[in-house]
């Protein structure tokens, strides 16, 4: 026994060498490792909770001391990680030892201890879990129960000893059940969009992450804390946090490689790090019928539940990085109009004012947003088209910039999916040409894997209306109808029932045919980025 709450105070001395006695019978049943018998029985917290208000001194245990040594560790270490202000918190706002009983420590210690020698499987590092120091410790707790002379100041063990289980727990829980970095805190604060030179201060940024994944908060790390007060196992929590998906599987198989060089290890913990943050991907990727567009490979991927297809993708440039987003494919566009975005006019439409053959060869046109009308090009001068009064919209057809094609969902970027007319650019090899937008290479197969089965009619319809040679006789006597510079469009919106999930994520380890993993090129540096943040729980 260590320690006892304030309320008994007055029958501790008389106990004192009774007391002694059942130390040296604990000890006898100790475990190799120093831990505690793992059958002591439950008790109420309130009678077995070790608190540490009070000011009892019992062979060479000062109450006080330990909780001035607690605070003292709280106050120097609480920005650390960000569990670690919560433990500050908690000790400050409790004033009593989770990890300690009536017993000596816990059996849960011995549990927590199990589980991070092993975080090497995770790419992580003991250091960051303070193994070391709670291993040393315990044998000190250890030697001191069986032989007080052999720790001289135990105050200070037993304060440092609670602290760091509990700040090691929380790391470990947090961490894994969350992610070890914050990607809302570090994608948003990376491009900037708007800066004030004269200030010298960044304005905006712009926004390249919008992914709805959960964070800890005080409560939740409070429900964990409460539970170890509670006298409750560790075990199913610590297994409940970790991810346990095929994929971060198969990293962590291919992590235990020993032939594995130093740059693919960092690669690998960076994309076990994303999976993490839950909604990156799904948790079975051939569960259901869902879209995954992976900038990182330059790949989209159409998932069904026995299959996939596969097509290559162009996307935004470094300048223009299409951003990682979670939405669901909603509906269909043929032949979309173009309404060009601001920044485009600005940057790129502007300079080519009243440039009536610039116009006419993108079949571009000016629309006056408050009247509606469209303008004659010659009298809308540069100034005018920056104003901000003016959109310029490029007509639907062959030559659009979208494409004939063009898949919609919910999003705070105007991004989507496209076909595209340049179809030379899935040819190369880099394709980071967009604004932000995603070109697909099999716009016509995407569609047909997005609404299903239809009647031959309705595909012809579609097919027409895409510029494709139709497939059924119908569809053949209609085109024989049509003068060559007809444009018809037949069909201009398809719903999406149900809805398809799509995720645009950036994984540079991926599984491909037969479920091996294959490394893609960092081509936004985000790996970089993230390994910066993580090498502090790192063991390599």
């Amino acid at each position: 026994m260590l320690l006892g709450t304030k309320s008994c105070r007055a029958v501790w001395w008389g106990m004192t060498t009774a007391l002694c006695v059942c130390l040296c019978l604990v000890a006898c049943k100790y475990t190799p490792k120093g831990m505690f018998p793992s059958d002591a029985p439950d008790k109420d917290v309130n009678q077995d909770t070790l608190h540490t208000r009070g000011t009892s001194s019992i062979e060479g245990i000062d109450v006080d001391s330990i909780y001035q040594e607690i605070n003292a560790l709280c106050q120097k270490n609480r920005r650390q990680f960000a569990s670690d202000r919560f433990v500050a918190h908690f000790y400050q706002n409790n004033h009593r030892l989770l990890w300690t009983d009536w017993y000596g420590m816990k059996p849960q210690a011995d549990t927590l201890l199990a589980k991070l020698d092993r975080v090497g499987e995770h790419g992580l590092s003991t250091r960051f879990f303070l193994v070391d120091s709670i291993r040393m410790d315990m044998a000190r707790v250890l030697a001191f129960q069986s032989n007080s002379r052999e720790v001289t100041d135990i105050n200070q063990v037993i304060a440092r000893l609670d602290y760091h289980l509990t700040r090691s727990f929380l790391r470990y829980y947090v961490g894994q059940r969350y992610g070890f970095m914050q990607p809302w805190h570090v994608f948003n604060r990376l491009d900037v969009l708007k800066e004030d030179t004269v200030r010298q201060r960044i304005i905006s940024y712009r926004q390249l992450f919008d992914v709805d994944i959960e964070r800890a908060d005080s409560a939740s790390m409070a429900t964990l804390l409460g539970n170890m007060m509670k006298g409750g196992g560790i075990a199913p929590l610590l297994d409940s946090c970790e991810m346990r998906t095929p994929l971060y599987q198969a990293m962590q198989r291919q992590l235990s490689e020993g032939n594995i060089d130093r740059e693919k290890r960092q690669t690998i913990v960076c994309n076990m790090e994303r999976l993490r943050w839950r909604n990156m991907l799904p948790d079975e990727l051939m569960s259901r019928k869902q879209v995954v567009v992976n900038i990182a490979a330059l790949q989209l991927y159409a998932y069904s539940e026995d299959s996939v297809m596969k097509m290559k993708i162009a996307c935004g440039s470094m300048k223009n990085k299409t951003p990682m987003l979670h939405s669901f494919l909603k509906y269909i566009q043929l032949n979309p109009t173009w309404n060009i975005p601001y920044s485009i006019i600005k940057n790129e439409v502007a300079v080519h004012a009243q440039d009536s053959a610039y116009f006419a060869r993108n079949n571009y046109q000016i629309v006056n947003k408050e009247s509606h009308h469209i303008e004659d090009v010659r009298s809308v001068t540069a100034r005018m088209l920056v104003s901000g009064r003016y959109s310029v919209i490029q007509k639907g057809g062959e030559g659009n910039s979208l494409g004939r094609i063009i898949f919609r969902f919910d999003n705070n970027f105007s991004v989507y999916l496209h076909d595209t007319s340049n179809r030379q650019v899935f040819d190369r090899r880099h394709r980071t040409v967009s604004h932000g937008c995603v070109r697909v290479q099999y716009p016509y197969e995407l569609l047909t894997y997005m609404i299903g089965e239809k009647d031959e009619w309705t595909m012809d319809k579609i097919r027409i209306t895409v510029g494709l040679p139709p497939m059924t006789p119908r569809g053949e006597r209609y085109m024989e109808k049509v003068e060559d510079d007809d444009h018809v469009t037949l069909i201009s919106f398809l719903k999406i029932e149900p809805q398809v999930p799509l995720y645009i994520t950036y994984f540079t380890v991926y599984p491909e045919e037969n479920n091996q993993l294959k490394f893609y090129t960092d081509i936004y540096e985000y790996d970089k980025i993230m390994w910066e943040q993580l090498k502090p729980y790192c063991d390599f």
